[in-house]
């Protein structure tokens, strides 16, 4: 599960190949199936495959659901599958896998993690902390609670807390490009732009196909207010990736409106 959280191509290869070993030794398995899919929907989220492996998540997912219906993971995955098609039209969809993972197994990372996805998504921040809080209980040592709950504090405006929550997800794990993103933006949200610079600087961009690499990316052009190579860093496939998913388009929109490129960021 950390390995697929971390936003990193080469941590997913790993993942895959767990996953793929386990099923080579035990054969069919649900849960390992759901594995798979996850791990296909975050190469997609992260813009790397795209249509292929979309297609292989769908595979997988179903794959899990129909050896075990009730599989709460599988469940939240088919809710990830509605959130991502035709956003918003599918929200209400989404939301109901979510909800039905959550009660298969309330402490489902992935549902968790969807509703508070979608609340955000939807304007609504505040309502997300009882599912932040079922992630700390459940699991207080997992540093993705600290990503979440900064991302939230972002979107609610409370730059201070959400610095603090970055900076603890950047502590536990300073080269994933989720963490360096986020602490970057919590960094320059509070005013702090040197900081920030200094921490894009540092950040790896060998994988230019990452959409978190080139949101520090964008980032670090922002701060510079260097707009012409902020624009050159939006590939046609990058924008292909943004275009459909909220929570990333207000990412760019928000880097653009920084570096001086209203609008395209307004767009």
């Amino acid at each position: 599960e950390r390995l697929i959280l971390r936003y990193d191509e080469k941590s997913l290869d790993s993942a895959l190949v767990y996953l793929q070993t386990g099923i080579d030794i035990m054969g069919d398995n649900a849960q390992l199936y759901a594995g798979m899919a996850y791990v296909y929907w975050q190469y997609v989220n992260m813009g790397i495959g795209q249509e292929e492996y979309l297609r292989k998540f769908e595979v997988y997912v179903k794959k899990a659901l129909t050896m075990k219906p009730n599989l709460s993971s599988a469940l939240a995955l088919f809710g990830i599958l509605y959130l991502y098609e035709d956003y918003p039209q599918n929200l209400q969809d989404a939301l109901r896998y979510f909800k039905k993972a959550l009660e298969e197994n309330p402490y489902e990372l992935r549902a968790l993690s969807g509703m508070v996805a979608s609340y955000v998504a939807i304007g609504k921040p505040s309502e997300v902390y009882t599912f932040l809080d079922m992630m700390k209980q459940h699991d207080p040592l997992n540093p993705w609670q600290h990503s979440m709950r900064g991302y939230c504090y972002l979107n609610d405006c409370k730059y201070q807390l959400a610095l603090e929550q970055t900076y603890l997800y950047y502590q536990a794990d300073s080269l994933s490009p989720i963490a360096q993103s986020n602490y970057a933006w919590a960094l320059a949200s509070n005013g702090r732009r040197d900081e920030a610079l200094a921490v894009t600087n540092r950040a790896r961009s060998e994988n230019i196909h990452n959409v978190q690499t080139i949101f520090y990316l964008l980032l670090k052009y922002a701060l510079i207010k260097d707009r012409v190579s902020a624009l050159h860093a939006i590939t046609p496939e990058f924008k292909k990736t943004c275009w459909r998913d909220p929570e990333w388009s207000y990412a760019v929109a928000s880097r653009l409106s920084l570096a001086g490129a209203e609008k395209e960021a307004l767009d």
